[in-house]
């Protein structure tokens, strides 16, 4: 629950990162001129925002799957580096543009940590569930020997 409230935030700062941008260097354009000339930048951030919700509930269901023994670790850290991935291209196109002295770009950069520190946190409960689980097999096993 933790990672899917932080995945949120961030993508909420970022959209008020995004909005702050387009307001600042639209000029007389509208916002849908302004994306339009800025069609590169667009596309990157409208592909990184897909990106990161897709890689995170990945991540979860891997995790969760490691955890029952129908998912590797090498699958677990896989999808652990393609959620991390996923929040660096999203930070990485909000800051081609943005304002580093912005109260909406700290807060983005911000939520971005707190969404990697919940990737960490994920991977840490399926390695740690997966141990412990390994560990009580392991004891059932040498109480029947």
């Amino acid at each position: 629950m933790v990672m899917v409230q932080a995945m949120a935030h961030q993508a909420k700062c970022a959209t008020l990162s995004q909005q702050e941008i387009v307001a600042q260097s639209r000029g007389t354009a509208t916002s849908a001129e302004y994306y339009e000339r800025k069609f590169h930048w667009t596309a990157g951030l409208i592909s990184s925002a897909k990106a990161a919700p897709v890689a995170t509930a990945s991540l979860i269901k891997t995790a969760d799957g490691a955890i029952c023994k129908t998912h590797s670790m090498e699958q677990l850290m896989r999808a652990y580096n393609g959620a991390r991935a996923a929040i660096a291209q999203l930070e990485s196109v909000s800051r081609v543009k943005a304002n580093f002295r912005s109260k909406a770009y700290s807060d983005f950069e911000r939520a971005s940590q707190v969404a990697v520190e919940a990737t960490r946190d994920v991977l840490r409960s399926a390695k740690k569930a997966m141990k412990r689980d390994t560990e009580q097999r392991e004891k059932a096993a040498n109480l029947r020997s």
